[in-house]
């Protein structure tokens, strides 16, 4: 039997609700030369009746299952493994696609051989099918005509919807090589994943409505409270500083990234950081924390980078040493000084606040809020 033009790779978990509807939009496609691969992560619910149901009738599916759930990450990469077709693309189980989806994405791609990325424009829907916004990419924002430059930065951006062509359709052999160096278990992995791509090939984009993305009424923390990931963003208050600096790390070791164009990523990090000041770190998650003082030679280079005038280099090395000291007061006291030179007052506000909730009589955090509500005093 040849095998597909196209592998659409289904991840899923406990979607007895959604799957059929997602199963039917992909089957109702106007192309019909693909395969469908899903992954199950050890799925609790009737999620494997309904796909194997599926699987039965229809020969372009293929059903796996794992024996226990792996987490999402590496469910998503194990439906690329496991594709055998020359183009690649995700699907949720909650979601809808247009019958001409892939067909317009696969003209693309065959039209553009330059490009390893097609994606339409969507739009996302309430789960009561209301609008909640629609996602057209023109003129300067049309990822066509964009420079890889300006492609890495819109990905890494925590203000710009460039990531959803992560739902496009991809050549499988970049994707393939993509995922082979995992994508780190953090928030946002998939801006860092699709950073990736951005500084590798070319993309295209199709000004026509051709997805729908479900937007859920309960927040993904709590739908997928299981996942490391989630577990860090929902309790550990430094999560996106994790995701900031291991950025650099990932992309670096990517092979599909050509050497001089990796010395583009330092603006992906700075990009990624500087939109995300207020989530750097979250206070009042209750988050353990300790008086232990075994990093004083550490602490005095953060103070050494700030006296040369490196504020930046500064923040980040505090923050470096916020991730290796876990909960350390004396660290975290020097963060919320590092982040205060930079003017971000309310992050340093929140560390402070945490400091004297498990330590209300810290005189460094005491004297920093006091300094901080005089300074206010003074303005008006």
């Amino acid at each position: 039997m040849a095998k597909a033009t196209t592998t659409v790779g289904l991840p899923v978990y406990n979607e007895e609700a959604k799957i059929r509807r997602a199963l039917d939009s992909l089957l109702g496609q106007n192309f019909r030369d693909f395969e469908i691969v899903i992954s199950d992560n050890a799925s609790t619910d009737g999620t494997e009746r309904i796909c194997l149901e599926y699987a039965n009738r229809d020969r372009r599916i293929r059903y796996f299952r794992n024996e226990t759930n792996k987490g999402i990450i590496f469910n998503f990469n194990r439906v690329v493994e496991l594709a055998e077709g020359r183009y690649f693309m995700w699907a949720a189980a909650d979601d809808w696609w247009h019958p001409k989806f892939i067909d317009r994405l696969v003209k693309e791609l065959d039209r553009h051989p330059q490009a390893g990325v097609a994606m339409s424009a969507l739009r996302r829907l309430r789960e009561d099918g209301t609008l909640f916004q629609a996602h057209r990419f023109e003129g300067a924002t049309n990822p066509s005509v964009m420079s890889h430059l300006m492609l890495l930065m819109g990905m890494a951006s925590a203000n710009t919807p460039f990531h959803f062509f992560i739902y496009g359709l991809f050549r499988a052999e970049i994707i393939k090589n993509a995922v082979r160096i995992p994508a780190p278990d953090v928030p946002a992995a998939d801006r860092l994943l699709m950073c990736q791509i951005a500084l590798a090939t070319r993309f295209r984009y199709v000004d026509e409505f051709l997805h729908d993305r479900t937007v859920h009424d309960r927040p993904m923390l709590e739908r997928h409270s299981g996942e490391q990931s989630m577990r860090f963003e929902a309790a550990d208050p430094l999560a996106y500083t994790r995701t900031w600096l291991i950025m650099e790390k990932y992309l670096r070791e990517s092979t599909i990234i050509p050497e001089h164009r990796k010395r583009l990523i330092p603006l992906a990090a700075d990009t990624f950081a500087e939109t995300r000041l207020d989530v750097l770190y979250r206070p009042g998650l209750g988050a353990p924390l300790n008086d232990v003082m075994n990093c004083a030679d550490e602490l005095a280079m953060v103070d050494e980078l700030a006296r040369y005038g490196l504020a930046k280099d500064a923040h980040r090395y505090a923050s470096e040493l916020a991730l290796a000291f876990p909960g350390n007061i004396g660290v975290l006291n020097k963060l919320a000084e590092a982040k205060l030179r930079l003017g971000h007052k309310n992050a340093a506000i929140g560390i402070w606040s945490d400091i004297l909730a498990a330590q209300p009589r810290n005189e460094t955090a005491l004297r920093a809020m006091a300094a901080t509500r005089n300074q206010e005093a003074a303005k008006r």
